[in-house]
């Protein structure tokens, strides 16, 4: 239980690290690591988005939902928390967003008899706000530049779209 509280070291589960609190209030310049990590983080997010549209699309066309892509999400999801190697965590990790979209497909079927243009406007603006905060991260030399610049650019540019 001491790794649900922080106590663990670089060997722990996952290898994960204890969390300096103290830097989040902390405005300072962002480190060029700092920048490429954001940069990788909304790409994974980025990808696990498209995946999760291609799993909508597939379990659409197919009618491949049922309990074993929630059983198959699970053990993917069990799956990350258990696999050390990054390049084989970003495959599951991609994987288990394929099968949520498989498990949402017949919810977006509902949604698009009623209204379809309401899956592509959600579509369109969690694309949009994941574009906007990734070049915000790969530009932003202080935090406050990042926060401001991702939530300003995600506004704006939703407003233009959805006009």
């Amino acid at each position: 239980m001491e790794w649900l509280m922080g106590a663990q070291g670089a060997g722990g589960m996952g290898g994960m690290r204890n969390m300096d609190w103290n830097s989040i209030g902390k405005m300072d310049q962002l480190t060029p690591q700092v920048q490429r990590h954001l940069t990788k983080v909304y790409a994974a997010l980025s990808g696990a988005l498209l995946a999760a549209v291609l799993g909508a699309y597939y379990g659409w066309k197919f009618a491949v939902t049922g309990v074993w892509t929630q059983i198959a999400l699970f053990g993917c999801i069990l799956g990350l928390s258990m696999i050390r190697d990054v390049y084989n965590r970003l495959i599951v990790f991609h994987a288990a967003g394929f099968l949520m979209g498989c498990n949402l497909s017949p919810l977006l079927a509902m949604v698009a008899s009623h209204n379809p243009q309401l899956i592509v406007t959600a579509l369109m603006g969690t694309a949009m706000i994941f574009i906007c905060f990734s070049l915000s991260a790969m530009y932003a030399k202080r935090r406050h530049f990042l926060y401001l610049g991702g939530m300003l650019s995600s506004a704006i540019s939703i407003l233009c779209t959805f006009r």
